[in-house]
């Protein structure tokens, strides 16, 4: 599903949106774009969006899945030494960074 945004700010009435995409978009009678529905499942709004000369239109997809955090197992752990282990000296060696 697709969440559809008009910048009427934008929006300078050239059409294409209407054109590619008439089940979603329409022109009204001053040209500029208005939405039929503020969703939709047609991809056909992810052109008519791109195709917009003046960047007025946003398309979200709704439902989809947030990216997943990095496995925690993956990073550094918060032991003593491993900051020395990082630096190439064994735990415990308390020397200076060169």
């Amino acid at each position: 599903m697709f969440r559809i945004v008009i910048d009427g700010s934008l929006c300078s009435g050239f059409g294409d949106c209407a054109d590619l995409a008439p089940d979603v978009f329409e022109l009204e009678p001053n040209g500029k774009a208005l939405l039929r529905f503020g969703t939709s499942v047609d991809p056909a709004v992810l052109e008519a969006a791109a195709a917009c000369p003046m960047g007025a239109i946003s398309v979200v997809e709704e439902g989809a899945t947030p990216p997943l955090p990095r496995d925690r197992e993956s990073r550094p752990s918060r032991e003593p030494g491993n900051a020395a282990l990082a630096r190439g000296r064994p735990p415990g060696s308390h020397t200076a960074d060169p």
